[in-house]
């Protein structure tokens, strides 16, 4: 299974002092192991008035039920100071 999810929002200040993100994407790749196994890897990336931020994801979900996922795994992350 392929996802894309992304959205957008103006930029404002929040009322704790810092930025909220303006943009936000994400492309995931799901990989089916077994009825209750997967592999999921992708690629994530922010942007806010201060930073740039990529992360890859990779992490193992364990389908527990119909409306009950669990996750384990690590990921790759970078984050590039924008000022």
């Amino acid at each position: 299974m392929f996802s894309f999810i992304s959205n957008a929002q103006k930029e404002k200040k929040a009322d704790l002092k810092f930025n909220d993100g303006i943009f936000n994407s994400s492309i995931i790749l799901s990989t089916k192991l077994s009825d209750k196994w997967s592999f999921e890897s992708g690629l994530d990336a922010s942007y806010t008035q201060d930073a740039a931020r990529f992360q890859v994801p990779f992490r193992f979900r364990y389908k527990v039920n119909e409306k009950l996922s669990m996750y384990t795994g690590s990921a790759l992350f970078r984050s590039h100071s924008l000022n």
